[in-house]
């Protein structure tokens, strides 16, 4: 059985990267465009892990991320945060958010994994 991995992100270049790379490493894959739909595929899907943007439509990665860690079935979710916006208080604010990894966009493909075996390990 394999994992399933929530990708939240409204650019469809780096939607479409992440599911080859994930899918590639045989992971489940399920995609999402904005923070409130991410949340009610979440709520059905139940997935292993969500990587999620923080610039998003509707609801933005980091309110997606503290309502994830609100809800009684889906807060033991881990959550990767993959943005453009890189300053240290901004990676600060994610992991205040809930979230349990952070990358800033442009990222190595074995920046993504070394997070999800860091993530997937505890």
């Amino acid at each position: 059985m394999s994992l399933k991995i929530l990708v939240v992100e409204d650019d469809a270049a780096t939607q479409q990267l992440l599911e080859f790379l994930l899918k590639k490493e045989g992971y489940e894959v399920i995609s999402s465009t904005d923070g409130k739909d991410a949340f009610d595929k979440a709520t059905r899907e139940k997935p292993d892990l969500v990587i999620t943007d923080i610039m998003l439509p509707h609801t933005d990665g980091l309110e997606l991320t503290k309502n994830l860690k609100k809800e009684d079935g889906l807060k033991q979710i881990p959550i990767i945060i993959v943005s453009s916006l890189g300053q240290e208080m901004e990676v600060t604010q994610g992991l205040r958010s809930g979230a349990d990894g952070y990358i800033v966009k442009p990222f190595h493909p074995q920046q993504l994994f070394a997070a999800l075996k860091k993530v997937f390990k505890k």
